[in-house]
């Protein structure tokens, strides 16, 4: 396996674990899915921001950022919560939900996580750089 795919991989389980541990935290649970979840957004903001700090403003990626979260957490939702009914989270009582899985109270969180990500993503990626160089 080469040096890039095990950075892109240790930089997706870095976002999946950092978000478990936050959901741990915040809610005294988390889910796999959420692993899943987290690990997708990190590496696909980051992402998003390294090819684009030079031409697109902080707060449109943080936009752009919080869309990715939101579709994200849309999909795995549909998957873990309606299709396998594993009640992972339930946005219901929150007004204008869709589903129960998206809601613009946590798009809002959303936007705030991506200013997180885009900070931490640079600070990461380069110690795993650094980490996984052949001298």
């Amino acid at each position: 396996m080469g040096y890039r795919l095990v950075r892109e991989i240790f930089i997706f389980l870095t976002g999946g674990f950092a978000y478990c541990i936050l959901e741990v935290i915040f809610r005294g649970r988390s889910h796999i899915s959420m692993l899943l979840a987290g690990g997708m957004a990190f590496y696909l903001i980051g992402h998003i921001y390294e090819r684009n700090k030079d031409n697109v403003s902080v707060p449109i990626i943080m936009l752009a950022g919080m869309m990715v979260i939101t579709l994200l957490e849309f999909i795995i939702g549909m998957v873990v919560n309606i299709y396998l009914k594993l009640g992972v989270w339930d946005y219901s009582k929150l007004p204008l939900n869709i589903k129960g899985q998206i809601c613009p109270v946590f798009s809002a969180c959303w936007f705030a996580a991506s200013f997180i990500i885009i900070k931490l993503f640079p600070v990461i990626q380069g110690w795993i750089i650094s980490k996984t160089s052949i001298d």
